[in-house]
């Protein structure tokens, strides 16, 4: 089961990345073109999601958001599991990943809130758990 809020709040930043992606589209496609490539959010959604409806786009979106709840959910399970603890090093390991700066980590801090960025050190934390412990058997 997932945890319903959860998951709305995943499918509605999703939904404001596809937005923000369809509106940059367009803008680009505009200045450069001088005309826009998407008549609609729907066309785009058609056209990038390959859904033929708004009821079809609500559908992936839950289904995408329920895909990665169910991804922090298990990393959460592990992070406690094995009693880790997130460090400056996973914070940093991060900023690289993401090829940012402290400046960008704190835009992100304000639109999506804090626990967004300790979800992402914290998965640096349980992977780095894995790489240390994880016995292949061949």
């Amino acid at each position: 089961q997932y945890p319903e809020k959860y998951v709305e709040d995943i499918m509605g930043i999703t939904k404001y990345d596809d937005v923000s992606e369809y509106e940059s589209m367009n803008e680009m496609y505009y200045m450069y073109l001088g005309e826009k490539i998407y008549s609609s959010f729907k066309d785009y959604v058609i056209a990038s999601k390959g859904v033929a409806s708004e009821l079809e786009y609500e559908a992936y979106l839950r289904l995408q958001a329920q895909k990665a709840v169910a991804e922090r959910m298990t990393i959460q399970a592990i992070y406690e599991d094995a009693g880790l603890t997130v460090t400056s090093e996973h914070l940093n390991k991060v900023l690289a990943d993401k090829g940012s700066s402290m400046e960008y980590m704190a835009d992100m801090e304000a639109m999506y809130g804090k626990g967004y960025i300790y979800q992402l050190a914290m998965k640096e934390a349980v992977i780095e758990y894995l790489m240390d412990n994880i016995k292949v058997i061949k």
